[in-house]
């Protein structure tokens, strides 16, 4: 009988000044994160002035693979001076530093092998601007990192997966990348991916462009020549498609259980309707596991203890469960 691996699993630790180090640290004392099977990426200072804010007892190793002790980490060091200095809360060039160390670090890390998937704390994107990383958003960091040119994002919070057709583009650009190929690209990745988080025969919805879902053309034409030719392809390769799913109900009808999980036509369209469930993202079509925390660094609130790790914890249980099922990655890509 083949014994299970427990995966290990890459956390980062974010901006250095918002409430990544104490999310980490809360999932840790509260016993749903394993430290003996986690390597932090990022600076020991930062996390140890984390841990003893929310009171955590646990001995920092230096090192890039998991101490299998239930009574230390592993910290792989970024090695940047000064990380320790910068002000909680505030946004700073060095902070942007340290988050671009930790995502560069984390994917060779990944790349070689050496961990089995990444947990991304939130990162500020003006803070990453400042020091010189021009990237919409972390997520593509990773893909430039891994060699790819594109991936397909998946956002999941609760029992909600839906799989988005583009991301941080305008709604404009976002309209113009509604085709045949790429939502019907979209749909196979939701169906692989959905099999991988338990679904025997996942049922997929997907979710209209137009009010009313064009109400037959008067309103939009997009469901009628794209979106229904891609859902009647994905049907004739054996994949399981509903009818369209209106932009409203694209929560209430997985909850319901009509659908397992929808592909979602642009960014607002899904973000807007799972923010108030907390969600996690996972990047489709990269050569690695990498799954994000859904909200931002908070500075607002950090050091001052108040921040939640339930999306932390989240983040990091869907990592594993893909990693456990032995997701396949990089078989999605968007052209």
């Amino acid at each position: 009988m083949e014994i299970q691996k427990t995966p290990v699993v890459a956390v980062t630790m974010g901006d250095p000044t918002g409430i990544g180090p104490e999310v980490i640290a809360k999932g840790l004392k509260e016993h749903m994160v394993g430290p003996e099977h986690t390597v932090i990426v990022g600076d020991p200072g930062v996390m140890r002035r984390a841990f003893d804010l929310v009171g955590l007892q646990l001995q920092i190793v230096p090192g890039t693979q998991p101490t299998n002790a239930a009574d230390s980490i592993a910290v792989a060091d970024i090695d940047l001076a000064g990380v320790t200095q910068i002000p909680i809360g505030k946004i700073d060039r060095l902070g942007g530093e340290a988050a671009a160390r930790a995502i560069k670090l984390s994917a060779q890390l990944a790349l070689s092998g050496q961990v089995d998937a990444i947990v991304s704390s939130p990162v500020n994107k003006t803070a990453l601007n400042y020091a010189g990383y021009h990237y919409m958003d972390s997520t593509d960091f990773y893909t430039e990192l891994a060699g790819k040119q594109s991936h397909i994002l998946l956002i999941h919070g609760g029992n909600v997966n839906a799989f988005m057709v583009s991301t941080h583009v305008s709604l404009q650009h976002a309209l113009e990348l509604i085709t045949v190929d790429r939502v019907l690209t979209t749909i196979e990745a939701a169906h692989a991916t959905l099999t991988r988080l338990g679904s025997t025969h996942p049922r997929i919805g997907v979710v209209g462009v137009n009010p009313h879902m064009g109400e037959n053309g008067i309103l939009g034409r997009e469901e009628i020549e794209i979106l229904k030719p891609a859902m009647e392809a994905a049907r004739a390769r054996g994949i399981e498609v509903t009818e369209l799913v209106p932009a409203e109900s694209l929560v209430s009808w997985t909850q319901q259980g009509r659908v397992d999980g929808v592909v979602s036509m642009f960014h607002d369209q899904a973000t807007t309707a799972m923010k108030p469930l907390g969600y996690s993202t996972f990047a489709i079509g990269l050569p690695f596991i990498r799954c994000a925390v859904g909200h931002g660094t908070a500075h607002d609130i950090a050091g001052t203890g108040a921040a939640d790790p339930r999306i932390f914890v989240q983040t990091y249980q869907l990592a594993s469960l893909l990693t456990k099922n032995g997701y396949l990655v990089g078989a999605h890509e968007h052209a």
